[in-house]
């Protein structure tokens, strides 16, 4: 349960990469969150895991219009 002081950023989707690795994904307010296991951890003192949050690009519109 969150306490009453945490803000909800997003929800989360588990999904998998093209080589089979778990990773978690979501979007809110203009930008992506993805976490993923830290693939490079040395010392146990270092995370588990990545959060990473990037722009969401706007969508340029088609030029494609029929006439």
């Amino acid at each position: 349960m969150p306490n009453p002081n945490q803000e909800k950023l997003s929800g989360l989707w588990i999904s998998k990469t093209k080589s089979g690795d778990t990773y978690f994904s979501g979007s809110n307010d203009g930008f992506k969150y993805t976490i993923f296991k830290n693939g490079f951890k040395e010392k146990e003192n270092q995370p588990d895991y990545v959060l990473y949050k990037q722009p969401i690009e706007p969508k340029e519109p088609s030029s494609d219009i029929p006439f």
